[in-house]
């Protein structure tokens, strides 16, 4: 099974993310307020384990929201491979002692090494349930495990929310998480598991990526597939993208860069760009490939077309492949009908010239 993004699921239903493997490295991201303190939720992901071993010294984490340090708080939570089974542990503040680890294993051992799996974990008031490819593998009603919470409900905002690959983000990297995290998903509420099956189901759909606050998103193959890349930051290694490009997004300024070292552009691919004469998002690209023909969508309502005529550098690159096929391309979303337009590369960047031919038309005798 072919692995594309990681998806961080916002919520109840909204997906938004960015793609994550995991090797010998540690990832965290800040809190958000709708995860912190709930006592309802999913945490389900994808796992590649290196290596899989009955060895009861080896214990490696791949999730937590254990505070970057050493010290243990009340409410904090982390999923481990130990031994060949997945390994729930949490605190909380029933037993009286904050600093207290309650654990809770899988039923069942995990498939591997080296393959993927699905895990999850369902939690609510009454307690744990896991789940190992859609399928229940254990459930707890310890009180301990019934006071379990996503993150401390007194957590900052903006603090650690989040961490992959390592028990506490921190340094020297002991008990550090070898293998692959894939389409991890956080719902603030408690799935079926009618749902969890829908959630494997839909995972072989490519993913849609975004690069958030000039984060580095790392492709790691030739066989890296997005459907979508929006954002601003920088991918490494090589990726191709189906349906959109979209240096910045809604949620980022006007002049948003996006880099990327390899980027491909598959047939009917389409670039969104937002033009105005003061600032325009920009890609930036080493190598750059184009398969087939596309569209530049401005984005932009009927009647809200550009006068006048301008060049603009929609990307630039350090070499292009393909780049014939961009006599083919069209500029779409341009407000109406009147206008010509060319698209084509030339030192080092792809350009767009535009010239307006709306005006008023008289007729001479």
């Amino acid at each position: 099974m072919q692995r594309g993004a990681l998806d961080y699921v916002s919520g109840t239903n909204g997906l938004t993310g960015a793609h994550f493997v995991t090797g010998n490295s540690s990832v965290c991201t800040p809190l958000d307020a709708e995860y912190r303190g709930l006592s309802s939720f999913t945490v389900a992901m994808w796992l590649w384990v290196n290596n899989v071993t009955s060895d009861s010294s080896t214990s490696t984490t791949f999730f937590t929201t254990r505070a970057a340090n050493y010290t243990n708080g009340p409410y904090e939570l982390m999923l481990r491979m130990h031994r060949d089974k997945v390994r729930m542990m949490s605190t909380g503040t029933s037993s009286g002692s904050p600093s207290v680890w309650s654990s809770f294993y899988t039923s069942t051992t995990v498939p591997g090494p080296n393959q993927w799996f699905h895990v999850a974990y369902v939690v609510t008031p009454d307690g744990v349930t896991a789940y190992i490819n859609g399928q229940p593998a254990g459930e707890s009603t310890a009180a301990a495990m019934k006071n379990t919470l996503l993150t401390p409900p007194n957590r900052p905002l903006g603090d650690f929310g989040f961490g992959f690959g390592h028990h506490h983000m921190a340094t020297p990297e002991t008990g550090q998480f070898k293998g692959r995290i894939d389409d991890v998903r956080i719902y603030g509420r408690a799935l079926s598991q009618a749902e969890l099956q829908q959630v494997i189901d839909t995972a072989s759909e490519l993913p849609d990526l975004r690069v958030a606050g000039g984060a580095t998103f790392a492709a790691q193959d030739e066989t890296s597939t997005v459907g979508t890349l929006s954002g601003e930051g920088y991918v490494s290694g090589a990726l191709t993208v189906r349906d959109r490009v979209s240096p910045g997004d809604a949620d980022t300024p006007a002049g948003a860069t996006l880099m990327a070292e390899k980027l491909t552009f598959a047939p009917d691919a389409a670039y969104a760009w937002t033009w105005s004469p003061t600032a325009y998002d920009m890609l930036l690209a080493g190598d750059l490939t184009f398969e087939g023909t596309g569209t530049v969508d401005l984005g932009r309502a009927e009647g809200d077309l550009i006068n006048g005529s301008f060049r603009a550098v929609l990307m630039t690159y350090d070499t292009v492949s393909g780049a014939d096929h961009l006599s083919d391309w069209t500029l779409v979303n341009a407000g109406g009908k009147g206008y010509n337009a060319t698209i084509k590369a030339e030192n080092g960047e792809v350009v767009l010239e535009y010239e307006s031919t709306r005006g008023t038309l008289i007729k001479l005798r």
